[in-house]
Protein backbone atom coordinates (compact mmCIF):
# COMPACT_ATOMS: atom_id res chain seq x y z
CA UNK A 1 0.00 0.00 0.00
CA UNK A 2 1.16 3.06 -1.06
CA UNK A 3 0.94 5.70 1.80
CA UNK A 4 2.17 8.71 -0.50
CA UNK A 5 -1.33 7.80 -2.87
CA UNK A 6 -4.04 10.56 -2.14
CA UNK A 7 -6.37 7.94 -3.12
CA UNK A 8 -5.01 5.72 -0.03
CA UNK A 9 -4.56 8.62 1.86
CA UNK A 10 -7.90 9.28 1.65
CA UNK A 11 -9.17 6.45 2.67
CA UNK A 12 -6.91 6.14 5.51
CA UNK A 13 -8.93 9.31 6.49
CA UNK A 14 -12.66 7.98 5.92
CA UNK A 15 -11.67 4.99 8.20
CA UNK A 16 -10.30 6.82 11.01
CA UNK A 17 -13.41 8.74 11.13
CA UNK A 18 -15.77 5.80 10.72
CA UNK A 19 -14.11 4.42 13.98
CA UNK A 20 -14.21 7.68 16.30
CA UNK A 21 -17.85 7.78 15.20
CA UNK A 22 -18.42 4.35 15.57
CA UNK A 23 -16.55 4.69 19.69
CA UNK A 24 -18.44 7.53 20.02
CA UNK A 25 -21.88 5.75 19.44
CA UNK A 26 -20.52 2.97 21.53
CA UNK A 27 -20.01 4.78 24.40
CA UNK A 28 -23.05 7.06 24.22
CA UNK A 29 -25.39 4.53 23.09
CA UNK A 30 -24.73 0.86 23.50
CA UNK A 31 -22.52 1.11 26.25
CA UNK A 32 -25.38 3.11 28.64
CA UNK A 33 -27.92 0.23 27.29
CA UNK A 34 -26.06 -2.18 28.93
CA UNK A 35 -24.25 -0.41 32.23
CA UNK A 36 -27.36 1.77 33.75
CA UNK A 37 -29.40 -0.94 34.32
CA UNK A 38 -26.04 -2.34 36.38
CA UNK A 39 -25.26 0.31 37.85
CA UNK A 40 -28.96 0.59 39.49
CA UNK A 41 -28.68 -2.34 40.16
CA UNK A 42 -25.63 -2.26 42.09
CA UNK A 43 -26.73 1.31 43.77
CA UNK A 44 -30.22 -1.02 45.06
CA UNK A 45 -27.85 -3.31 46.49
CA UNK A 46 -25.82 -0.61 48.24
CA UNK A 47 -28.93 0.98 49.57
CA UNK A 48 -30.04 -2.38 50.78
CA UNK A 49 -26.64 -3.07 52.22
CA UNK A 50 -26.64 -0.05 54.23
CA UNK A 51 -30.13 -0.87 55.64
CA UNK A 52 -29.20 -3.99 56.60
CA UNK A 53 -26.06 -2.69 58.48
CA UNK A 54 -28.16 -0.37 60.04
CA UNK A 55 -30.48 -2.79 61.32
CA UNK A 56 -27.61 -5.47 62.43
CA UNK A 57 -26.04 -2.40 64.47
CA UNK A 58 -29.47 -1.55 66.01
CA UNK A 59 -29.87 -5.16 66.73
CA UNK A 60 -26.81 -5.82 68.20
CA UNK A 61 -27.32 -2.17 70.44
CA UNK A 62 -30.66 -3.15 71.47
CA UNK A 63 -28.92 -6.99 72.68
CA UNK A 64 -26.10 -5.29 74.41
CA UNK A 65 -28.86 -2.92 76.46
CA UNK A 66 -31.11 -5.80 77.11
CA UNK A 67 -27.86 -7.82 79.19
CA UNK A 68 -27.02 -4.72 81.02
CA UNK A 69 -30.79 -4.35 81.63
CA UNK A 70 -31.28 -8.34 82.93
CA UNK A 71 -27.83 -7.68 84.79
CA UNK A 72 -29.03 -4.67 86.47
CA UNK A 73 -32.10 -6.62 87.43
CA UNK A 74 -30.76 -9.39 88.96
CA UNK A 75 -28.42 -7.32 90.83
CA UNK A 76 -31.04 -5.19 92.34
CA UNK A 77 -33.08 -8.76 92.76
CA UNK A 78 -30.37 -9.90 94.93
CA UNK A 79 -30.40 -6.84 97.29
CA UNK A 80 -34.38 -6.89 97.62
CA UNK A 81 -34.22 -11.13 98.57
CA UNK A 82 -31.08 -9.53 100.85
CA UNK A 83 -33.04 -7.07 102.33
CA UNK A 84 -36.45 -9.51 102.34
CA UNK A 85 -34.20 -12.03 104.58
CA UNK A 86 -33.33 -8.94 107.44
CA UNK A 87 -37.12 -8.29 107.98
CA UNK A 88 -38.76 -10.77 110.13
CA UNK A 89 -42.32 -11.97 109.49
CA UNK A 90 -45.01 -11.81 111.25
CA UNK A 91 -44.60 -15.00 113.99
CA UNK A 92 -41.12 -14.02 113.96
CA UNK A 93 -41.33 -10.19 115.71
CA UNK A 94 -41.88 -11.84 119.48
CA UNK A 95 -38.76 -13.77 119.31
CA UNK A 96 -36.98 -10.68 117.90
CA UNK A 97 -38.06 -8.96 120.63
CA UNK A 98 -36.88 -11.84 123.10
CA UNK A 99 -33.71 -11.58 121.29
CA UNK A 100 -33.66 -7.99 122.42
CA UNK A 101 -33.90 -8.30 126.20
CA UNK A 102 -31.65 -11.23 126.01
CA UNK A 103 -28.67 -9.12 124.65
CA UNK A 104 -29.69 -6.32 127.01
CA UNK A 105 -28.87 -8.76 130.29
CA UNK A 106 -25.94 -9.74 128.21
CA UNK A 107 -24.90 -6.12 128.45
CA UNK A 108 -25.56 -5.62 132.00
CA UNK A 109 -29.05 -3.39 131.87
CA UNK A 110 -31.97 -3.47 133.54
CA UNK A 111 -35.35 -2.90 131.78
CA UNK A 112 -37.74 -0.49 133.45
CA UNK A 113 -40.32 -0.85 130.44
CA UNK A 114 -40.57 -3.11 127.47
CA UNK A 115 -44.13 -2.04 126.21
CA UNK A 116 -45.17 -3.13 122.42
CA UNK A 117 -47.37 -0.44 120.80
CA UNK A 118 -49.56 -0.93 117.65
CA UNK A 119 -48.00 -1.74 114.34
CA UNK A 120 -48.16 1.01 111.71
CA UNK A 121 -49.14 -0.32 108.22
CA UNK A 122 -46.80 1.28 105.33
CA UNK A 123 -47.33 0.64 101.63
CA UNK A 124 -44.78 -2.30 101.60
CA UNK A 125 -43.81 -2.63 105.65
CA UNK A 126 -45.42 -2.96 108.86
CA UNK A 127 -43.46 -1.39 111.80
CA UNK A 128 -43.74 -2.95 114.97
CA UNK A 129 -42.88 -0.41 117.39
CA UNK A 130 -41.88 -1.20 120.93
CA UNK A 131 -41.30 1.67 123.99
CA UNK A 132 -38.04 0.87 126.07
CA UNK A 133 -36.62 1.87 129.18
CA UNK A 134 -33.27 0.70 130.44
CA UNK A 135 -31.11 1.78 133.49
CA UNK A 136 -27.43 1.29 133.39
CA UNK A 137 -24.01 2.56 132.74
CA UNK A 138 -22.83 4.58 129.28
CA UNK A 139 -20.84 1.90 128.41
CA UNK A 140 -23.86 -0.55 128.81
CA UNK A 141 -26.17 1.51 127.18
CA UNK A 142 -23.06 1.64 124.23
CA UNK A 143 -23.18 -2.17 124.13
CA UNK A 144 -26.50 -2.57 124.58
CA UNK A 145 -27.27 -0.59 121.29
CA UNK A 146 -24.59 -2.28 119.40
CA UNK A 147 -25.60 -5.72 119.97
CA UNK A 148 -28.86 -4.31 119.39
CA UNK A 149 -27.52 -3.06 115.47
CA UNK A 150 -25.79 -6.17 114.90
CA UNK A 151 -29.14 -8.71 115.12
CA UNK A 152 -29.69 -10.76 111.93
CA UNK A 153 -32.69 -8.50 111.51
CA UNK A 154 -33.10 -4.70 111.38
CA UNK A 155 -34.04 -3.12 114.34
CA UNK A 156 -34.28 0.47 113.88
CA UNK A 157 -33.52 2.66 117.10
CA UNK A 158 -35.95 6.26 117.80
CA UNK A 159 -36.34 8.66 119.89
CA UNK A 160 -33.45 8.23 122.31
CA UNK A 161 -33.25 10.33 125.72
CA UNK A 162 -30.64 9.82 128.36
CA UNK A 163 -31.09 11.17 131.88
CA UNK A 164 -28.82 10.65 134.58
CA UNK A 165 -29.72 8.40 137.87
CA UNK A 166 -30.85 10.29 140.65
CA UNK A 167 -28.55 9.15 143.22
CA UNK A 168 -31.18 10.41 145.92
CA UNK A 169 -34.11 8.08 144.43
CA UNK A 170 -31.52 5.19 143.72
CA UNK A 171 -30.42 4.93 147.44
CA UNK A 172 -34.14 5.24 148.63
CA UNK A 173 -35.21 2.55 146.64
CA UNK A 174 -32.00 0.25 147.22
CA UNK A 175 -30.91 0.20 143.76
CA UNK A 176 -27.49 -0.34 142.74
CA UNK A 177 -25.13 2.60 142.70
CA UNK A 178 -23.43 1.67 139.70
CA UNK A 179 -26.61 2.76 137.67
CA UNK A 180 -26.23 5.98 136.32
CA UNK A 181 -28.24 6.80 133.90
CA UNK A 182 -31.49 5.74 132.75
CA UNK A 183 -32.28 5.44 128.39
CA UNK A 184 -35.70 5.50 127.20
CA UNK A 185 -35.52 4.60 123.42
CA UNK A 186 -38.29 3.38 120.40
CA UNK A 187 -37.13 -0.01 118.94
CA UNK A 188 -38.91 -1.00 115.65
CA UNK A 189 -38.50 -4.01 114.20
CA UNK A 190 -39.97 -4.22 110.44
CA UNK A 191 -41.79 -7.19 107.97
CA UNK A 192 -43.34 -7.11 104.99
CA UNK A 193 -46.91 -6.88 104.04
CA UNK A 194 -48.29 -9.73 103.48
CA UNK A 195 -48.88 -10.99 99.72
CA UNK A 196 -47.48 -6.87 98.98
CA UNK A 197 -51.06 -5.45 99.68
CA UNK A 198 -50.96 -1.68 100.36
CA UNK A 199 -51.93 0.37 103.03
CA UNK A 200 -55.16 1.05 101.62
CA UNK A 201 -56.35 -2.08 100.93
CA UNK A 202 -54.89 -2.74 104.94
CA UNK A 203 -57.01 -0.33 106.41
CA UNK A 204 -60.08 -1.30 104.24
CA UNK A 205 -59.35 -5.03 105.62
CA UNK A 206 -59.33 -3.94 108.82
CA UNK A 207 -61.58 -1.45 108.70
Amino acid sequence: MDFKDPQVQKSLIIGIFLAFIGYIYFFTSFLPFFYQPKQAHIRTLSSEYEKMSAELEKARKTVGNLARLEAEYNRLHAKWVAAQNLLPKDKEVAQLLRKVTKVGNQAGVDFLLFQPKDPVRREFLVENPVQVKIRGQYHQLGIFLSKVANLDRIINVSNLHIVPVNTKETKREKISHSYTIEAEMTLTAYTLVEGGENINESNKKSS
